[in-house]
């Protein structure tokens, strides 16, 4: 004895291999069983469709963001200037040179200090050899 795939009703078959009890059954299931394939298909298309147009969207944001995370990169790679020499600055920095061995107090030299930090006729470099 047998059970109908359709139907669950028992029956005898002479070929091991049935699965209904009558062409009725057979038939019903079938097309049942393919308006479920139908209708998974199209459920299957539609969440196909709607992945796709997530990852359109997902491309464009990820294109902004590489736009926004390279000048962010460009902005922190861009190079300080390096110092310019002022030309005919050389007489200034004699001048200072001199002045700081002439200095004989604590008071004289602090004010020097100052006025060489503040100074733009020297660069870093002349700043740095009358300050160390």
């Amino acid at each position: 004895m047998k059970k109908c795939l359709f139907c669950d009703i028992e029956f005898d078959s002479i070929k091991d291999s049935a699965k209904f009890c009558s062409d009725v059954c057979r038939v019903r299931y079938n097309r049942i069983s393919r308006k479920a394939d139908t209708t998974l298909q199209d459920q299957e298309k539609s969440l196909l469709l709607q992945t796709m147009d997530v990852l359109g969207e997902l491309k464009q944001v990820m294109s902004e963001f590489k736009l926004i995370v390279g000048s962010l990169v460009d902005s922190v790679q861009q190079k300080p200037q390096p110092e310019t020499f002022v030309v005919g600055n050389r007489q200034k920095f004699e001048q200072y040179a001199k002045m700081k061995r002439e200095i004989e107090s604590e008071d004289a030299w602090d004010k020097l200090k100052l006025e060489i930090k503040n100074s733009t006729d020297l660069n870093g470099w002349q700043k740095r050899q009358l300050l160390g």
